[in-house]
């Protein structure tokens, strides 16, 4: 928060029900979140959950009218499909150190480490606006168990940083999660719900999820850009990836 760049997630359920003419009652939950996507450390955060209830009067609201003609809409042709969706993943995070032995003066070193990552995801798409289905991500982190320290030149007495990388090993993690995609004119919306099976890095607990928003360039080729969190609350980093979707179709039966 209040940093150069912020994240506004948001959301809002609700039902509305006509009572007459005049009169609509509104009920439902709303949900934002700010923060800044772990774009810097600190990442303070703020959510909000709230409920609802409302009541709307119309003034003019004309009566609803029936019109009969021969006019029948006919929506796209809609096949069932299996999506398989591959994406590429390039970004940077920053990270929280214990500062104990460490002589660093903060918490919040400045340096951002490299992630990347490939994802697989084997969707089922019955519906014409929903896909639903597992998914696999590979991921990997220069920040996993990252040694950092603060020293004096003993010439100049400059203050010098030093980073000493993980293990080749334990910058790698696979994780297994549940997708689901809601699709909309133009664009899609997106989460992934999921546990790291392989995992050394002891800064990242297992559980994550990943929210974001997916945009199609051509046909099958799509961009998308969202934030990966652990357990709700922490997010990891921000992100684009490219992907490309191959469609597999039923065969029809002769």
């Amino acid at each position: 928060m209040g940093s150069s760049t912020n994240v506004h997630l948001a959301g809002n359920w609700y039902f509305k029900w006509q009572l007459s003419r005049q009169w609509d009652i509104h009920a439902g939950l709303n949900f934002t979140h700010f923060s800044n996507g772990a774009t810097h450390t600190p990442n303070n955060g703020l959510n909000a959950v709230s409920a609802y209830v409302e009541m709307a009067y119309y003034l003019n609201r004309e009566k609803t009218k029936t019109t009969i003609n021969n006019v029948i809409y006919t929506p796209p042709k809609f096949e069932k499909n299996i999506a398989h969706e591959f994406m590429l993943l390039a970004t940077t995070r920053s990270v929280k150190i214990d500062t104990v032995g460490t002589n660093m003066i903060t918490k919040f070193p400045r340096k951002r480490f490299k992630v990347a990552g490939f994802s697989y995801g084997y969707l089922f798409h019955q519906t014409r606006r929903l896909l639903v289905g597992p998914s696999i991500e590979v991921v990997y982190d220069e920040s996993a168990n990252v040694d950092i320290r603060r020293d004096e030149d003993p010439l100049t007495g400059d203050s010098i940083v030093f980073y000493k990388s993980g293990k080749v090993k334990d910058r790698f993690s696979v994780g297994v999660s549940v997708k689901g995609e809601l699709q909309m004119a133009g664009y899609s919306v997106f989460t992934n719900i999921g546990i790291d099976i392989l995992n050394s890095n002891k800064r990242d607990k297992r559980f994550y999820s990943i929210y974001g928003i997916k945009l199609y360039l051509t046909e099958n080729l799509f961009g998308t850009f969202g934030v990966r969190s652990t357990n709700f609350t922490q997010s990891q980093y921000l992100y684009f990836n490219i992907g490309y979707t191959i469609r597999q179709y039923r065969k029809k039966k002769r």
